[in-house]
């Protein structure tokens, strides 16, 4: 369901012209929870605060999205764990999601995410 729902706001949020440079749920390794990472250029040209509030609107105008605005991540396009997740999704020719059980992300370590696809 979260695959889903996480699926629907990141559409959603393209939609509204929000920039996701890419996204993906990872599960914490020292937390054992699941964040939904979105990654965007946004955060870096309008600041995070504004980025949350956008994203919070969406989720507010999408209940049946099911995601809680706590769950989810937002980090600049230029943050390492923006750079990982692009470099698990790939170039993005196969336009599919991808599972990776790479340990870290970034900075923080990992037991597993799935990327979606452009």
């Amino acid at each position: 369901m979260q695959i889903d729902g996480g699926k629907v706001l990141v559409e959603s949020l393209r939609d509204t012209g929000f920039d996701v440079t890419v996204s993906g749920w990872t599960k914490s390794s020292e937390e054992g929870d699941w964040y939904l990472y979105i990654a965007s250029k946004d955060v870096d040209d309008h600041g995070l605060a504004d980025a949350y509030r956008m994203v919070y609107t969406t989720i507010k105008a999408n209940p049946a999205c099911g995601i809680d605005p706590f769950e989810v991540k937002l980090v600049g396009y230029q943050n390492p764990i923006a750079r990982d997740l692009l470099d698990i999704r790939g170039a993005g020719v196969a336009r599919i999601a991808t599972r990776s059980r790479r340990p870290k992300l970034g900075h923080m370590s990992v037991e597993e995410t799935y990327v979606y696809a452009p």
